[in-house]
């Protein structure tokens, strides 16, 4: 199923399938941030999602990236 979603601000970025094995989107941050070591932080996307319906929807991080740098989720 195609994600439909919309931009809030022109800056923000779509979100991307980065394989055919992938299981979801990528998503990106609007923003610039730096989250000190064992830190946790909101993280902006400035993008809206429509889910089709019946569908879950979830953000998690993405499995690499959260072992090296402790991501816990992101709010969109």
């Amino acid at each position: 199923l195609p994600l439909r979603f919309v931009r809030l601000l022109e800056h923000a970025m779509a979100p991307t399938w980065g394989s055919p094995l992938a299981v979801g989107y990528d998503l990106y941050s609007a923003y610039d941030y730096i989250v000190p070591p064992m830190e946790k932080a909101f993280v902006k996307t400035d993008i809206q999602i429509a889910l089709p319906s019946g569908c879950y929807g979830r953000t998690v991080p993405r499995s690499g990236l959260a072992v090296l740098v402790l991501l816990d989720r992101i709010k969109i």
